[in-house]
């Protein structure tokens, strides 16, 4: 058993890159695990190893390394400082004596300070699609000043340019929309500098958008001869997301909503074996026929339902057993904004049968599988 797997043992750096010539702040855990016969470690020793170049033995030099104490808890944290260190990834690896015990590895890049920040400030955290939402833009210099006069391209949700005034902020209004009716999107709004710069520098907000000012859940059985849909519908209540207290999807949800109208496009999806040639089977020594698979949409028909005293309703329609559906469920808010949710039912359609089964079909005979 080795020394080290007497022990919980853990190391953490205070970041993941550095620069050529930096301090790398570790802590990090070497504590003996209970009911072993081994003595606790006093003191951690904390190396910087890695680079371009490997030593005579082949493994990795050294460019830095501290010896911390270990405390009654078993935990240490210290310091290296290292200097003109090549870029590239190095180990940051802990060392009781000559066995290590833990080790993680971090980056050494020479690169560039962003000469400012840009921050993105919508005015909601989330929306119904037509909604108007309202952003400001701010520019300052890292120690607050702001960035005046400064060019700035949106990017995501909205695309313009701006031009920051005396106090580093620019403003715009955009319509929040989606792409589609189902679920929600999330709007990104990005910033960055019109012109080139030496760093990197980029502000990004988001913004959850909703379809309609209602939502809801569906699912759907087969039972006998009668395919059954069922779900609930609730009003959208966007209070608990702009207001910062959640930003779980289903936050959205608000009161049931009452007698409002389901429709659901029911869809049976039929699977066809399509013919595309021929190929030689060379275990059963004969020409065999291959085939593709595709699913055929047949229309059921459109049905309607409506919501209960607890938002709920139930749809049937008549149905084959073991075949399968696909019912597309709509409702509408009071503004004519349409949420959309989908329900599969029945049977399973599988475009890629099983391949031992079509070598069973080809291979029957003298040859057949098995024999």
């Amino acid at each position: 058993v080795r020394r080290a797997d007497s022990y919980w043992r853990y190391l953490y750096p205070d970041r993941q890159l550095y620069r050529t010539s930096d301090h790398v702040r570790f802590w990090g855990v070497a504590r003996l695990r209970s009911h072993q016969d081994v003595q606790p470690i006093d003191s951690i020793t904390v190396e910087l190893a890695g680079g371009a170049f490997t030593g005579l033995d082949y493994g990795q030099p050294v460019i830095a390394r501290a010896s911390v104490p270990v405390g009654p808890t078993g935990t240490f944290s210290g310091s290296l400082a290292f200097h003109g260190a090549s870029p590239g990834f190095y180990s940051l690896r802990s060392m009781a004596g000559a066995e290590e015990l833990s080790r993680t590895s971090v980056e050494i890049a020479d690169f560039v300070t962003p000469a400012y920040q840009l921050a993105v400030e919508p005015d909601k955290r989330a929306a119904i699609a037509g909604d108007p939402i309202s952003v400001t833009v701010r520019a300052t210099f890292f120690e607050g000043s702001p960035v005046p006069g400064l060019a700035l391209r949106t990017e995501g949700a909205d695309e313009r340019t701006l031009v920051t005034d005396q106090l580093g902020r620019a403003a715009f209004r955009f319509q929040a929309g989606t792409d589609g009716s189902y679920g929600y999107e999330v709007a990104m709004l990005g910033v960055r500098p019109a012109l080139a710069e030496e760093g990197q520098m980029t502000g990004v907000a988001n913004v959850v958008v909703l379809p309609a000012e209602v939502t809801l859940e569906t699912a759907g059985e087969v039972s006998g001869a009668a395919g059954i849909i069922s779900g609930t519908v609730w009003s959208v209540d966007l209070g608990p997301v702009n207001e910062g207290t959640n930003a779980d999807p289903i936050a959205f949800r608000g009161a049931p909503s009452v007698d409002r109208q389901v429709t659901a496009d029911v869809i049976q999806l039929v699977q066809q074996r399509v013919e595309t040639g021929t190929s030689y089977d060379f275990v059963s020594k004969r020409t065999v026929t291959n085939y593709r698979y595709e699913v055929e949409e047949v229309a059921v028909g459109t049905y309607a339902a409506d919501t209960d005293a607890a938002g709920r309703f139930r749809i049937a329609f008549p149905a084959v057993e073991d075949a399968a559906y696909r019912a597309t469920v709509r409702v509408t808010d009071d503004q004519g904004r349409e949420a959309t949710d989908q329900a599969y039912l029945g049977g399973e359609v599988n475009l890629s049968p099983d391949p031992r089964l079509q070598l069973e079909e080809t291979t029957r005979g003298p040859y057949a599988v098995g024999a």
